[in-house]
């Protein structure tokens, strides 16, 4: 059982982590019938159009190139928030250490769920009460373990996942995920 709470959580990982990567090829498809667009009004405009779009296009360039490169990142935030709708989601560098952080805590999880494997799969009845009560305090302590990197992970992937406007994006249920699995 231990085993596939495993998988799942690291499935939702990966699949928390993709999801963005999907959105952007969504984005890329809609950007694709643009240039389409651009090229249609480009054969219908005359060359003075051409030329005063070719200008501004050269002091565009100009401008971006001339900016600092906080100024930069504040620009790229400001489009975000305007045509995503919401804050930014996470860099790369961020993504890549909450994974790490996940993956830390994945491998702490193990190692408390691997701490107490009963041998032989029974209880030996022969124990006194003070090796059961020793036995159950180790048995408490590895599961608030398990629950401390279990929360731990759940921050982490909310980290991932980050600001998610109501109704928007496919949301997975349980028979979704087992058929994963």
């Amino acid at each position: 059982m231990t085993r596939h709470i495993l998988l799942i959580g690291i499935t939702l990982a990966l699949l928390l982590t993709a999801r963005p990567a999907v959105g952007q090829d969504e984005q890329k498809a809609g950007q694709a019938q643009q240039p389409q667009n651009i090229g249609d009004r480009w054969q219908n405009m005359s060359e003075q159009e051409k030329e005063k779009f070719r200008a501004e296009m050269r002091q565009n360039r100009q401008n971006w190139e001339s900016l600092a490169p906080e100024e930069r990142e504040n620009l790229r935030s400001q489009m975000r928030d305007r045509f995503i709708g919401g804050p930014a989601r996470l860099g790369r560098e961020q993504q890549l250490e909450a994974i790490k952080v996940i993956e830390e805590q994945v491998a702490k999880l193990k190692a408390a769920l691997e701490a107490f494997r009963p041998e032989g799969g029974t209880r030996p009845p022969d124990l006194s009460e003070e090796q059961r009560a020793k036995i159950r305090e180790q048995m408490m302590a590895a599961m608030r373990e398990r629950q401390a990197a279990i929360r731990a992970i759940d921050e982490q992937l909310e980290k991932l996942r980050g600001p998610v406007r109501p109704g928007v994006g496919p949301a997975l249920n349980i028979g979704e995920l087992k058929q994963i699995h």
